[in-house]
């Protein structure tokens, strides 16, 4: 994959980038686990770092991730009313 410049904008690419991951998950994304799963963000400059750590820190204030990693509701969704008993 070649990243275009003139196709898409870094700033687009970031956004679909967080709304594709699981930021929550350190070994692994959604059902893939593994270090082979990682994610990870790559810059060809200290422009595209800023963008990049300005965007992860956007995504932290704006608290989306801050309630739950979503545990519970998965339990439910496997075990459906025996969750937790």
């Amino acid at each position: 994959m070649v990243y275009d410049p003139a196709k898409v904008t870094y700033e687009r690419l970031l956004a679909v980038f967080w709304h594709n991951v699981d930021p929550l998950t350190g070994d692994g994304q959604f059902c893939d686990k593994g270090s082979q799963y990682r994610s990870a963000i790559f810059v060809h400059d200290e422009a595209q770092r800023r963008l990049a750590e300005e965007s992860k820190r956007a995504l932290d204030a704006s608290g989306r991730f801050s309630q739950s990693c979503g545990r519970d509701a998965r339990l439910r969704e496997v075990w459906g009313d025996e969750a937790g008993t």
